[in-house]
């Protein structure tokens, strides 16, 4: 008779491996990734607020994505602490998820351009259910989405497949932080000895595995 050993994140976790997002979020692996967001905030506030000349270099910054803006400006704002001890996988997934369906289930004036629409939309239900239009000349979040979006996207583009490539090189770095947080002896170790225990006196195995990391 055969057997499917299904691997997720219970299996690093058990072995003592930092693979949660709140990990990912708080590393030194990810650090470059928040001052990269904060320096390009502080031009957003001089550009926007304030009517200063910016440094374009910082605004076009293609280091961080459209879901590491959003995850900033939702954990920020309390909605969402992403360094909770108790943050799961599906929380930031719910994130994604409830930003493109409001997008989807709730298309603003057809006049508008799809980047205006969605990052207006996809901060919405995580600030001000009744934030209106005209309320982006002073809602801060609302308007970093926005701006981000125009800066990122300027002419004519599919946006969800823009979206769904920031989304890639976002699920990118975080398996690259995965890889290397798991890239030593003592999980190698770990992993090959719980293995072997999972398997005891079956035949016939197949593994099907969900993680970035590779045991």
């Amino acid at each position: 008779m055969s057997t499917l050993l299904v691997i997720g994140n219970g299996f690093d976790l058990k072995l003592g491996a930092k693979t949660q997002y709140k990990d990912f979020f708080t590393s030194s692996f990810y650090s470059k990734t928040k001052t990269a967001i904060d320096n390009w905030i502080l031009e957003f506030d001089k550009y926007v607020r304030m009517h200063l000349s910016p440094n374009m270099a910082v605004l076009e910054d293609h280091s961080f994505t459209c879901w590491d803006l959003l995850f900033y400006l939702v954990s920020t704002n309390g909605i969402l602490n992403i360094n909770a001890d108790d943050i799961k996988w599906c929380d930031i997934e719910k994130v994604i998820h409830e930003s493109l369906i409001s997008y989807v289930s709730n298309q603003l004036d057809s006049n508008e351009t799809d980047y205006f629409s969605f990052g207006w939309r996809s901060v919405l239900d995580y600030f001000d259910s009744g934030v209106s239009i005209d309320a982006l000349s002073y809602d801060r979040p609302h308007q970093m989405m926005c701006f981000f979006l125009a800066i990122r996207y300027r002419g004519n583009f599919d946006l969800f497949q823009k979206l769904l490539e920031e989304l890639v090189v976002f699920e990118k770095k975080f398996g690259q932080y995965i890889a290397k947080a798991t890239n030593t002896k003592t999980y190698q170790s770990k992993s090959n000895t719980l293995v072997k225990r999972l398997c005891q006196s079956l035949y016939d195995i197949y593994v099907d595995s969900f993680n970035y990391s590779d045991f």
